[in-house]
């Protein structure tokens, strides 16, 4: 396809960007400013909002994007999966996009991204998946496997493979639905190397308190187990205990041991859904009350 074919096939793409928000303001207002920088603009965007206690709010950020901008409040932390799932059910029941951008709020596409995606995007057929290079800002160390960091899909794609699996919560949850389930359904999955998402993985990971071990071994061992079968099996006692080796040398080992025991009967049982609520951030003390 020549450079005005794929210029007029991004124009006649509608996409709506779908931002999963999580307590950091400070990282959402950075991700909107990222997509008002953009040379190919977005069509919409829709923040789910996973925050607790305080919703997010975006009437505060004084750029452009915000006019086009939905924020729809969860109700409670869904974690990632729940949100993309959410997000996604908008998108496909509303119908009024042909493609979703998907990030989570602390990934930051630099401003040709979402061009060169929809570029690639052009070149294959309905019913795939393009990402970009997700880089990580600390360490400049590029993902080559697509996440919650601005993978673009189509709405033949989603219908193909259906929704991310809410009862994840957290951890895995882009694995099974991006690496394996939307291969296996058909989809075509790109790479876009020239397109770069800037990535705060510090953020992310954050010293792993004891309810992510929960999560990390029981996501794990279901999706060894109940997914990939005999195919990644064998890759099964490695994840277990790597995980359990990472618990015995931290900070609140017994804690952590507790979740991880927990979580590996869990996988093993098959038994998902957000069993194990992380705690949620104190509510600011505003200086009427303070003192």
């Amino acid at each position: 396809m020549t450079a005005s074919g794929t210029a007029e096939a991004s124009d006649e793409c509608r996409v709506l960007a779908i931002i999963v928000a999580y307590n950091s303001p400070q990282a959402l207002e950075r991700c909107l400013r990222s997509l008002d920088a953009q040379t190919r603009r977005v069509d919409g965007v829709l923040v789910v909002d996973n925050s607790e206690p305080v919703p997010a709010d975006t009437s505060g950020i004084d750029v452009d994007i915000t006019k086009q901008t939905r924020v729809l409040v969860a109700g409670s932390n869904m974690g990632p999966a729940g949100g993309f799932a959410l997000g996604l059910a908008t998108f496909m029941e509303e119908g009024d996009f042909s493609h979703a951008w998907l990030m989570d709020d602390d990934c930051y596409p630099e401003p040709t991204a979402l061009q060169i995606i929809l570029d690639a995007a052009a070149g294959v057929r309905p019913g795939s998946v393009v990402f970009p290079s997700a880089v990580y800002e600390a360490t400049g160390v590029a993902m080559n496997y697509p996440g919650w960091s601005g993978v673009l899909i189509d709405r033949l794609a989603v219908r193909l493979a259906g929704l991310p699996r809410a009862e994840m919560f957290w951890w895995a949850e882009d694995t099974e639905y991006l690496q394996f389930r939307l291969p296996h359904k058909g989809v075509i999955v790109v790479r876009a190397p020239e397109a770069r998402v800037l990535y705060d993985l510090i953020r992310r990971v954050g010293g792993r308190p004891a309810w992510k071990y929960y999560y990390e071994v029981r996501n794990m061992v279901w999706f060894r187990l109940a997914v990939q079968r005999g195919s990644e099996a064998w890759k099964l006692p490695r994840t277990v205990f790597g995980l359990l080796g990472s618990a015995l040398v931290r900070e609140g080992r017994g804690e952590k041991l507790s979740m991880y025991g927990k979580g590996l009967a869990h996988g093993l049982m098959g038994r998902l859904g957000d069993q194990v609520k992380p705690p949620a951030p104190e509510p600011p003390i505003s200086e009427a009350n303070d003192g």
